[in-house]
Protein backbone atom coordinates (compact mmCIF):
# COMPACT_ATOMS: atom_id res chain seq x y z
CA UNK A 1 0.00 0.00 0.00
CA UNK A 2 1.40 3.36 -0.97
CA UNK A 3 1.58 6.24 1.49
CA UNK A 4 -1.14 8.02 -0.51
CA UNK A 5 -3.46 5.01 -0.25
CA UNK A 6 -2.77 4.77 3.46
CA UNK A 7 -3.52 8.47 3.82
CA UNK A 8 -6.84 8.02 2.01
CA UNK A 9 -7.69 5.08 4.24
CA UNK A 10 -6.86 7.13 7.32
CA UNK A 11 -9.00 10.04 6.06
CA UNK A 12 -11.89 7.65 5.54
CA UNK A 13 -11.43 6.22 9.05
CA UNK A 14 -11.25 9.73 10.57
CA UNK A 15 -14.49 10.71 8.83
CA UNK A 16 -16.11 7.49 10.01
CA UNK A 17 -14.93 8.11 13.57
CA UNK A 18 -16.39 11.64 13.47
CA UNK A 19 -19.76 10.30 12.28
CA UNK A 20 -19.79 7.54 14.88
CA UNK A 21 -18.77 9.94 17.64
CA UNK A 22 -21.54 12.40 16.76
CA UNK A 23 -24.11 9.61 16.63
CA UNK A 24 -22.91 8.11 19.92
CA UNK A 25 -23.03 11.55 21.53
CA UNK A 26 -26.70 11.81 20.66
CA UNK A 27 -27.48 8.51 22.32
CA UNK A 28 -25.40 9.20 25.44
CA UNK A 29 -27.04 12.61 25.90
CA UNK A 30 -30.44 10.93 25.78
CA UNK A 31 -29.29 8.25 28.24
CA UNK A 32 -29.74 5.40 25.77
CA UNK A 33 -26.06 4.41 25.81
CA UNK A 34 -24.08 4.77 29.07
CA UNK A 35 -21.51 7.56 28.98
CA UNK A 36 -19.01 5.25 30.67
CA UNK A 37 -18.44 3.48 27.34
CA UNK A 38 -17.37 6.74 25.73
CA UNK A 39 -14.50 7.02 28.22
CA UNK A 40 -12.91 3.91 26.67
CA UNK A 41 -12.19 5.75 23.42
CA UNK A 42 -8.64 6.87 22.68
CA UNK A 43 -9.48 9.76 20.31
CA UNK A 44 -5.93 9.45 19.05
CA UNK A 45 -4.67 11.03 15.85
CA UNK A 46 -2.30 8.18 15.09
CA UNK A 47 -3.38 5.43 12.72
CA UNK A 48 -3.78 2.59 15.20
CA UNK A 49 -5.73 4.74 17.63
CA UNK A 50 -8.16 5.78 14.92
CA UNK A 51 -8.65 2.17 13.82
CA UNK A 52 -9.23 1.02 17.41
CA UNK A 53 -11.69 3.87 18.02
CA UNK A 54 -13.74 2.95 14.95
CA UNK A 55 -13.75 -0.71 16.03
CA UNK A 56 -14.83 0.24 19.57
CA UNK A 57 -17.60 2.51 18.26
CA UNK A 58 -18.91 -0.36 16.13
CA UNK A 59 -18.78 -2.67 19.17
CA UNK A 60 -20.72 -0.16 21.29
CA UNK A 61 -23.36 0.31 18.62
CA UNK A 62 -23.76 -3.45 18.19
CA UNK A 63 -24.15 -3.96 21.96
CA UNK A 64 -27.06 -1.51 21.98
CA UNK A 65 -28.41 -2.21 18.48
CA UNK A 66 -31.74 -3.61 19.66
CA UNK A 67 -32.40 -0.32 21.46
CA UNK A 68 -31.16 2.10 18.80
CA UNK A 69 -32.15 0.34 15.58
CA UNK A 70 -34.36 2.66 13.59
CA UNK A 71 -33.34 5.66 15.72
CA UNK A 72 -29.86 5.94 14.23
CA UNK A 73 -28.75 7.24 10.85
CA UNK A 74 -26.53 4.15 10.71
CA UNK A 75 -27.58 0.76 9.44
CA UNK A 76 -26.32 -2.66 10.38
CA UNK A 77 -24.62 -3.00 6.99
CA UNK A 78 -22.84 0.34 7.51
CA UNK A 79 -21.53 -0.93 10.83
CA UNK A 80 -20.21 -3.99 9.02
CA UNK A 81 -18.46 -1.75 6.48
CA UNK A 82 -16.95 0.41 9.22
CA UNK A 83 -15.66 -2.66 11.01
CA UNK A 84 -14.00 -3.81 7.78
CA UNK A 85 -12.51 -0.32 7.38
CA UNK A 86 -10.90 -0.50 10.83
CA UNK A 87 -9.50 -3.96 10.03
CA UNK A 88 -8.15 -2.75 6.67
CA UNK A 89 -6.35 0.15 8.36
CA UNK A 90 -4.82 -2.13 10.98
CA UNK A 91 -3.79 -4.65 8.33
CA UNK A 92 -2.15 -1.90 6.26
CA UNK A 93 -0.21 -0.77 9.32
CA UNK A 94 1.02 -4.28 10.00
CA UNK A 95 2.76 -4.44 6.63
CA UNK A 96 6.40 -3.59 7.27
CA UNK A 97 7.12 -1.90 3.94
CA UNK A 98 3.70 -0.51 3.19
CA UNK A 99 3.20 2.24 5.73
CA UNK A 100 5.07 5.42 6.47
CA UNK A 101 5.67 6.33 10.06
CA UNK A 102 2.76 7.90 11.93
CA UNK A 103 4.68 11.13 12.37
CA UNK A 104 5.16 11.54 8.63
CA UNK A 105 1.47 11.19 7.89
CA UNK A 106 0.49 13.38 10.82
CA UNK A 107 2.68 16.17 9.45
CA UNK A 108 1.18 15.71 6.00
CA UNK A 109 -2.37 15.72 7.33
CA UNK A 110 -2.00 18.35 10.04
CA UNK A 111 -3.97 21.01 8.16
CA UNK A 112 -7.03 18.76 7.70
CA UNK A 113 -6.80 17.50 11.29
CA UNK A 114 -6.66 21.08 12.53
CA UNK A 115 -9.72 21.95 10.46
CA UNK A 116 -11.62 18.99 11.91
CA UNK A 117 -10.63 19.94 15.46
CA UNK A 118 -11.68 23.55 14.87
CA UNK A 119 -15.04 22.36 13.49
CA UNK A 120 -15.59 20.13 16.54
CA UNK A 121 -14.80 23.04 18.85
CA UNK A 122 -17.16 25.32 16.91
CA UNK A 123 -19.98 22.76 17.18
CA UNK A 124 -19.35 22.32 20.90
CA UNK A 125 -19.49 26.07 21.51
CA UNK A 126 -22.65 26.46 19.45
CA UNK A 127 -24.24 23.57 21.39
CA UNK A 128 -23.46 25.33 24.66
CA UNK A 129 -25.14 28.54 23.54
Amino acid sequence: MTPEQLGELLDEALSARDLLEAELGTFTERGIIPASRVDELERALVHRGVAFDVALFVEIFREHWSTIEGKSVLTSSQLDELEVLSHRLLAALDRPNGAPRDATLRRRQAPSLLTRARERARRAVSALR
